[in-house]
């Protein structure tokens, strides 16, 4: 089976090819928002590769708009090629860790507030939550793995990390028809950890 992963939840994305286990391509670009022109070289150059029979996406949690750009360019490859889509947490798919390692995962969820993640085996023990700035640190001073996707780690003791494509792209090849089917037959949504932060527009003078 031909696997196409991608992974746009930090700002740093990653697309990964994969044939039976196989990487045939691994590819990384700057996923910020003023960068995410840049998926389109990536994907076009694993397109001409292989036509791909599954599309896996990160969900994040992460960028709201890193990760729902990666999952339109997913769904939009999945209705050309007739490709299944699924979506997985990008939590899961840290590459600085083996893959039955477990591992927390820290990050900035805006407004005071962080996001953890307690993974085992590249899979969610539980949903990941928000926590504030004390339980973060108590986090901190545990005896136990503690990683970040953040450009800088938000407490002392925490690892930076990020996502890997080509790990969404392992975890995906190895589902069965039956886990692809059923993870296929949910939307693809991006994982928010509380609703987007808006603004309102200045009042101009005149």
């Amino acid at each position: 089976m031909i696997t196409l992963a991608i992974e746009t939840s930090t700002t740093q994305g990653s697309i990964a090819l994969m044939r039976d286990g196989e990487l045939l391509l691994q590819q990384s670009f700057a996923s910020e928002r003023s960068h995410n022109s840049q998926i389109f070289a990536p994907l076009g150059e694993a397109l001409e590769l292989a036509t791909p029979e599954l599309i896996a996406v990160g969900t994040g949690p992460g960028s709201y708009t890193g990760a729902r750009i990666g999952i339109a360019a997913g769904i939009g490859i999945s209705l050309t090629h007739g490709a299944r889509l699924v979506g997985i947490p990008s939590v899961t798919l840290a590459e600085s860790t083996g893959p039955t390692q477990t591992y927390h995962l820290v990050g900035d969820a805006r407004r005071g507030q962080f996001f953890h993640a307690e993974v085992e085996d590249r899979k969610l023990r539980r949903d990941p939550e928000l926590i504030d700035r004390e339980t973060l640190a108590q986090l901190a001073n545990g005896n136990r793995l503690l990683l970040t996707f953040d450009p800088s780690p938000p407490a002392p003791g925490i690892e930076i990390t990020r996502p890997s494509a080509a790990i969404l792209a392992s975890i995906a090849s190895a589902l069965d028809d039956a886990e692809i089917d059923a993870l296929a037959s949910s939307p693809v949504i991006p994982h928010y950890m509380s609703a987007p932060f808006v603004t309102a527009p200045r009042e101009s003078r005149p």
